[in-house]
């Protein structure tokens, strides 16, 4: 009968990520659409006008400004999207895009312990009550999910007949969170995972990015793209409501220890790299 229990519930779990990856693909529908009839609307005026879908690889991890925090490794994802140039030249273009990122964050090392997510309701409320509820080095995991819109600059630097190889910046894009969870550990040990972080984080995060690519003709109405990107949050990622706990006088029982509760006003930035791939048409 348990087994049963668990299949059962296994199946609804995954029922309910591809009900997800649906509806943020329908999102993308949308987007395209939009983006096609930008296309439709500036293509009399244009020098040239290009449509793309994209696929990237990313790798992304997280920076901070506090000594006693540290980056620990970056996450694999994956972006989706699409994205429109707009010529206004042979050399210049304007690039607007859309896409969804997928487990874009960081792991980060908080060696003074204390509650840094204080706004969540998690699982295992342990973990964010009382004094102290994370040891000292412990680790969080920053797994979140974007949307983002992003306008951009793309300069031609080389061109044969056939392919062009450009460098695009800048690109100035708003990501909006979607979905964040969290994985607390200590000594490599799993407390706590798949909690929702959401309410400890910024929605709303402005980020620049940048890179170099090569287009390169495959057919009269087809051009392959690829480029290297780099992104950088200029926004905080974490809220800082939460604060570290540093021990004063030990008592003869773990709760009698006297904590000092130091607000966290650490800056925690995503940065990235992302390898893109793609097709206009």
């Amino acid at each position: 009968m348990n087994i049963v229990a668990k299949n059962e519930n296994t199946r609804k779990f995954n029922l309910r990520k591809v009900g997800y990856l649906l509806r943020h693909m329908k999102n993308l529908r949308y987007s395209f659409v939009f983006l096609v009839s930008i296309l439709f609307f500036f293509n009399s005026q244009a020098q040239e006008v290009k449509i793309g879908l994209l696929a990237s690889p990313t790798i992304s991890w997280m920076s901070v400004n506090d000594a006693s925090i540290t980056s620990k490794a970056a996450l694999a994802g994956i972006t989706m999207g699409v994205k429109l140039d707009y010529g206004l030249s042979t050399k210049w273009y304007l690039t607007l895009g859309t896409a969804l990122s997928l487990n874009e964050g960081g792991k980060l090392q908080y060696r003074d312990g204390g509650n840094y997510l204080p706004l969540s309701e998690l699982k295992l409320p342990q973990y964010n009550k009382g004094p102290k509820p994370i040891a000292d080095n412990s680790t969080i995991e920053y797994h979140g999910q974007f949307w983002s819109s992003s306008l951009g600059i793309k300069s031609i630097i080389k061109e044969t007949a056939d392919s062009k190889v450009y460098l695009e910046f800048p690109t100035f894009n708003v990501y909006r969170l979607i979905k964040a969870r969290g994985t607390i550990l200590n000594n490599d040990k799993v407390l706590t995972d798949e909690e929702d972080i959401m309410q400890d984080l910024r929605q709303w995060n402005l980020v620049l990015s940048g890179g170099i690519g090569i287009e390169k003709r495959i057919s009269r109405n087809a051009m392959f793209y690829s480029s290297l990107q780099y992104i950088h949050f200029l926004s905080d990622l974490t809220l800082n409501n939460g604060y570290k706990s540093l021990l004063i006088t030990k008592g003869a029982d773990p709760a009698n220890d006297i904590y000092e509760l130091k607000p966290d006003h650490s800056k925690s930035i995503i940065n990235g790299l992302a390898l893109t791939i793609g097709l206009y048409f």
